[in-house]
């Protein structure tokens, strides 16, 4: 299964998360990806808060894992770090989104 969001394990300076997910989504591109991690389920339960990179605040205690099983990434990513930050997934999680979505 393949990560998205996991910063230090992507090997992203934290402190740059913006410049690495800052590509650009249409909005339909947008709508599939927030419907397919909204769809996602629960992954994994961690022992504690997960702390934004862009500003702080705190974040869910779960790793989610997409519909389709093809990707993990830290609750409300989408919700904080796309709908509030502006910031884009990559390419190939865009991709895979847009496929599933067009067959549900």
């Amino acid at each position: 299964m393949n990560r998205m969001g996991y910063f230090i394990f992507e090997g992203i300076d934290p402190n740059r998360c913006r410049v690495f997910y800052s590509g650009t989504m249409t909005e339909r591109e947008r709508r599939a990806v927030l419907s397919y991690m909204n769809e996602g389920v629960r992954h994994e339960q961690w022992m504690g808060w997960a702390t934004s990179r862009m500003d702080g605040s705190r974040l869910g205690t779960q790793c989610m894992k997409t519909p389709d099983e093809k990707w993990r990434f830290p609750e409300e990513w989408n919700t904080h770090y796309i709908v509030e930050h502006g910031l884009c997934p990559p390419r190939n999680f865009i991709n895979d989104a847009v496929a599933w979505w067009e067959l549900t």
